[in-house]
């Protein structure tokens, strides 16, 4: 009998702008790993147990919007960055004796700590000088892993979002402002804008956050999660008021090589 390939899973909803996979196979084919990864769109994060028992094959997955914090509630275990930040991204299946146990970990820290200090070493000059304080568009999982990595680089943040009601706990928080609180003075302070919402996100390509996009000048950095399509909007208008841009691919990758090494220990 001829046994069946390893597998690893994405899941989330909605999945058609991901490009995990294309990146995981073509990574297991040149390294000639007999595995493959698939997307899994779930219509709640309720559906999780049963694709883990309709899959025997599966030894891990990734997580993304909207299931990064939901998904906590349905592990077993959670390591010290997933736990600390409050949200999941990676998760581990551990199989043994007819006992599945799933752990989480967050390598979105990782990721977007990789890609940030590429970007920013890349573009910080006399005109842009090393951005100390940064303004987060948005309050869900991915927002937690950026504000954890911001903090290892000793630059403060702020949380944006359009109702502190809709924010949950975050709510309460000092750190996080409604877009309708930001003003000339605010954006010029913090010259570190990132979004993290799924704004502008193929295939609703035409949209872009409600931040005053005016206010931004030649000495601002401007990261988007988003790395489908490759120029958001937003990255666009950012860069016609003359501030650095990227998106997040280089985070993409980052998170998906520190993954890998997390389900093959």
């Amino acid at each position: 009998m001829v046994s069946k390939p390893v597998q690893y899973a994405l899941i989330g909803n909605p999945l058609g702008h991901s490009f995990s996979p294309e990146y995981f196979n073509s990574m297991f084919r040149e390294k000639g790993i007999q595995a493959e990864y698939v997307l899994r769109q779930l219509p709640s994060i309720d559906a999780l147990t049963e694709m883990i028992e309709k899959m025997p094959e599966l030894r891990g997955f990734n997580v993304t919007i909207p299931y990064k914090r939901d998904i906590i509630s349905h592990l077993d275990k959670l390591d010290e960055t997933a736990s600390h930040v409050g949200a999941v991204n990676t998760v581990k299946v551990i199989r043994d004796n007819g006992k599945t146990t799933l752990k989480g970990y967050n390598t979105d820290v990782a990721g977007f700590l990789r890609a940030l200090t590429k970007f920013l070493k890349e573009n910080v000059s006399e005109s842009h000088p090393y951005p100390e304080r940064a303004l987060i568009l948005g309050t869900g999982g991915a927002s937690a892993a950026v504000a954890y990595a911001l903090d290892k680089l000793n630059i403060k943040y702020l949380f944006l979002t359009r109702s502190k009601k809709l924010s949950g706990q975050m709510c309460q928080s000092e750190k996080v402002i409604e877009y309708s609180d930001l003003s000339p003075e605010l954006i010029y302070e913090h010259r570190l804008i990132i979004n993290t919402t799924p704004a502008g996100m193929y295939p609703d390509t035409l949209a872009a956050p409600p931040f005053p996009w005016e206010y931004l000048s030649k000495h601002h950095f401007f990261f988007d999660l988003i790395y489908n399509p490759t120029q958001t909007l937003a990255m666009r208008i950012s860069a016609a008021h003359g501030a650095k841009t990227t998106n997040g691919l280089e985070m993409l990758h980052a998170q998906a090589d520190a993954a890998w090494e997390i389900w093959q220990k």
